[in-house]
């Protein structure tokens, strides 16, 4: 039998074992760094899509005839229900999901995702574009002259908050977009 002596070269198991540990630990370190680091990445993407989603929104009811004529119709001393039915056939640019509803001031105020209240009478577009739903909180009355406040909330599918936004529309003259 061979006795190992003194300075023999060669790696003990207690030191394999070691390093083995030592370098699982790191690893897991790594892994759990890259996990988080994809999933901070899919949320952010989420909300940038979100964003730009919105803005595209935001121009296209701020050149929508159906939305001009929504402000028009709101603008006028008295609001029918059929100036609220989402089959009118003013707003078929607009993709209503369901009809127009009307918040007064005197009834419960509503909590934004932001965590804002709105006090004031507002009326509330449900719509779907893209496979996104989105929520226009108009302002009833203008805040200047002619400028109309509005916020509008983006969800995806599930009805995740994928953004927010305000933005104010000047009520045109007639709904032809002019």
């Amino acid at each position: 039998m061979n006795f190992i002596k003194g300075n023999e070269k060669g790696v003990t198991l207690i030191e394999l074992l070691v390093a083995a540990s030592l370098l699982t630990i790191v690893l897991i370190t790594f892994i759990a760094f890259f996990t988080n680091s994809f999933r901070y990445n899919t949320k952010t993407s989420e909300k940038v899509i979100g964003v730009n989603f919105i803005r595209e929104k935001q121009v296209s009811l701020n050149d929508s005839p159906a939305f001009a004529n929504f402000i028009i119709n709101i603008s006028d001393t008295e609001v029918t229900a059929s100036d609220l039915s989402k089959d009118n056939s003013l707003y078929v640019g607009l993709n209503l999901m369901e009809d127009i509803m009307i918040n007064s001031s005197t009834s419960r105020p509503v909590t934004l995702t932001d965590g804002s209240i709105i006090n004031e009478s507002y009326y509330l577009l449900k719509l779907n574009s893209d496979g996104k739903k989105l929520s226009v909180y108009v302002k009833e009355n203008p805040d200047y002259n002619n400028l109309y406040r509005v916020y509008i909330e983006t969800y995806d599918k599930n009805d995740k908050l994928l953004s927010e936004s305000y933005m104010y529309y000047e009520k045109k003259s007639s709904g032809d977009g002019t």
